[in-house]
């Protein structure tokens, strides 16, 4: 052994008789640890082989810049709402990993001088590294598994759903703690603070705080030398029982406690798509089922996903659906399709049916595809693509979904747009207006898709005369498809259509195509995404922008020039779902508003990336509401704000402030306007 001050390896547990038995372990430890995650892929593998390029190097390149930039500094777990949990895991996580290195560094240290006769270079500072390993490995881990403690049987918040395996897991982490800091006192206590022992070295034990203060406790209770020696003994052989008990039994029940390797996995794994692009459908002619009838028809990397989930409820607390006493759970349709593969052994059994047995269709058609728990989830595991591959199901084979978003799918199917009952068409809205056609100017630059909203909805319609109005005070020139513009199909397709909606697609990149149109600019978030993301999956790639942008650029550049004005005075803005989360435009339309002097402006809660839903998204513009309305909530958060007006910048969004407005008997006192109807007045 290294003859140096500091921790001896493999002292006194009877080496090398019985320290041979650690080596046998690492080996046990490594094929347990194989066997489960062996067990797991195939499960995995039983579902379609099909999934995403591989895009090796791209991959690679954003798990090491994630794992440096997330994992390292924990920023996708200490977010706004999350910093006592998010810190919990920080110090759980760098306090095992710095006692885990200290452990892997004495090993090296050990081995490096018994088999090749040379010093590791850490040998030199070892009794120094053991204030690293005190303080910044044991102290930051209790400190960890303290707040763990606390927080799940103390504080208890409400999405914290304790099982026995969390428990087990737990209880491990403590014992392993306790039992390694004991260990550590009765070494110091029989050794460096032992006059009588050939390793007597005070000054090298002070190096060691915690373990120390344990010596010192233990001499000062006055336990002799042997007795002390031989309790070391049976805590080392205890301590190393407890870890690799722990291991087989986190193999054999594939306990949480993998998510150290799954979570990973999952993140190197997941889709480079775009956050508010669906995944798109393999050739219909070549599918057994539309969407997904059962486990076997999700792809490999899904599965993998169920598995990686640590079950922390985060998505669930941000759920608008779930806040609104909705039956859907996105945490719990994760562990449900878990248990769900969990409790299937065999290919065949993999065919049963998850609609209306695993997953109520109550709890799919709850879904408003926002994005939040996307957004929330620190190991990037994708809810509505689950949920969505089941509408699909049930839209497609079953024709199971709601009357109303039925009668959205057929009018949308006759008539090119979901709105029943409207009595607008493709060109009333500009009558009176001096507005081009592509068809009667087709070398215009610009296109302004105006989208079903923007054209059949009294209160989407003002918002399109504003844009009208400010790109010609801007002397923009631009131009309409008029009737030959249709829906996009994103209603179609976020409510399971996935046929109608590439119908309705393709039908547009025909329509741009032959117009050889090469900008967009749009007022409709979901249009917006939709084109920008999901249509070059179609073979559509198009440069579009929302006008949150585009306007930000018109003011930037001094082309339009906003002047103070009288009403409103106090405001807040409203993120919508697919203009924020989605795509990332935050900060534009704070800037246009920050560009009309005198406005007095307040944040809302619940806002820019962690926005609340309007409750429209997802096809539930056309679908009836049970319970708490969604947007009556975010009327909530609205009247807290105490500002007169809620500025949005969608067509649904308006449409649902209006009402919850309306709901909340504030129409005299409160209102809602278009950011564009906004900066339209200021100009």
């Amino acid at each position: 052994m290294i003859d140096l001050p500091g921790r001896p390896d493999f002292w006194n547990i009877g080496y090398p008789l019985f320290g041979a038995f650690v080596y046998l372990a690492i080996p046990i430890s490594l094929a347990v640890i194989s066997y489960g995650i062996i067990r797991r892929i195939k499960l995995w593998k039983i579902g379609l082989g099909k999934s995403e390029m591989l895009h090796l190097d791209k991959r690679i390149y954003r798990f090491v810049r994630e794992l440096m930039f997330g994992v390292v500094t924990h920023k996708n777990f200490i977010r706004k709402k999350h910093v006592y949990p998010g810190i919990m895991h920080f110090l759980i996580f760098w306090g095992f990993l710095i006692l885990f290195i200290a452990t892997v560094i004495s090993a090296l240290e050990f081995n490096f001088y018994r088999y090749f006769g040379t010093m590791f270079p850490t040998a030199y500072i070892r009794v120094e590294l053991g204030f690293i390993w005190d303080i910044f490995g044991g102290i930051l881990a209790s400190i960890g598994i303290g707040m763990a403690a606390w927080r799940r049987y103390v504080i208890r918040p409400p999405r914290l759903n304790t099982m026995l395996d969390d428990n087990f897991i737990l209880a491990t982490l403590i014992t392993l703690l306790a039992s390694g800091f004991v260990l550590e006192g009765l070494r110091i206590a029989s050794t460096e603070l032992n006059p009588s022992s050939h390793l007597y070295s005070p000054s090298a034990a002070l190096w060691s705080p915690v373990g120390w203060v344990i010596a010192k406790f233990l001499i000062f209770s006055g336990i002799p030398n042997a007795l002390l020696e031989l309790s070391h003994k049976i805590f080392w052989w205890s301590h190393a029982g407890i870890f690799t008990m722990a291991i087989v039994y986190a193999a054999i029940k594939f306990s949480q406690i993998f998510h150290m390797i799954i979570s990973p996995l999952n993140i190197f794994f997941r889709t480079f798509r775009k956050s508010g692009e669906l995944k798109n459908m393999e050739s219909f002619d070549s599918l057994e089922f539309f969407g997904a009838r059962s486990l076997k028809d999700f792809s490999w990397r899904e599965l993998m996903a169920f598995d990686a989930c640590t079950n922390c409820g985060r998505c669930e607390e941000v759920c608008p659906a779930w806040q609104t006493k909705k039956p859907l759970s996105p945490r719990k349709v994760i562990q449900d399709m878990r248990k769900h593969m969990e409790n299937q052994p065999s290919e065949q059994n993999f065919k049963s049916p998850i609609a209306n047995t695993i997953i109520p269709a109550e709890v799919v058609w709850s879904c408003l595809t926002c994005g939040a728990c996307i957004d929330i989830c620190p190991v990037k595991i994708n809810q509505v693509d689950t949920i969505v591959d089941i509408r699909r199901f049930l839209t497609l084979e079953e024709a199971s979904l709601p009357k109303s978003a039925q009668n959205a799918l057929d009018n949308i199917e006759q008539r090119g747009h979901p709105w029943i009952g409207t009595e607008h068409d493709r060109l009333s809205w500009m009558d009176g207006l001096d507005v081009k056609t592509f068809a009667e100017y087709p070398e215009t630059e610009i296109l302004f898709w105006v989208g079903c909203t923007g054209t059949m909805t009294d209160r989407g319609i003002e918002t399109t005369k504003s844009m009208v109005s400010v790109l010609n005070k801007a002397g923009v020139d631009f131009a309409v498809l008029g009737s030959e513009e249709s829906c996009t199909g994103d209603p179609a397709r976020r409510m399971g259509n996935e046929y109608l909606f590439q119908t309705q697609a393709k039908k547009n990149i025909m329509t741009l195509d032959r117009f050889n149109i090469k900008k967009i600019i749009t007022t409709c978030p979901h249009c917006f995404n939709t084109i920008k993301n999901e249509y070059p999956q179609l073979g559509g790639s198009y440069q579009i922008e929302h006008y949150a942008s585009f306007v930000n650029k018109l003011v930037q550049t001094g082309k339009l020039n906003p002047r103070a004005l009288l009403e409103p005075k106090k405001i807040t803005y409203h993120d919508s779902c697919y203009l924020g989360r989605h795509n990332g435009l935050i900060s534009e339309p704070r800037k246009i508003i920050s560009s009309i002097p005198d406005l007095n402006f307040v944040e809302i809660k619940n806002n820019k990336d962690q926005g609340f839903c309007c409750g429209a998204g997802g096809g539930r513009m056309w679908m009836e509401e049970s319970g708490q309305k969604v947007n009556h909530k975010r009327i909530d958060d609205f009247l807290e704000t105490d500002a007169d007006t809620i500025v949005v910048s969608c067509g649904f969004c308006i449409q649902m402030m209006d009402e919850g407005i309306s709901a909340a008997g504030q129409s005299d006192k409160k209102n809602a306007i278009d950011l564009l109807t906004l900066i339209d007045k200021s100009t």
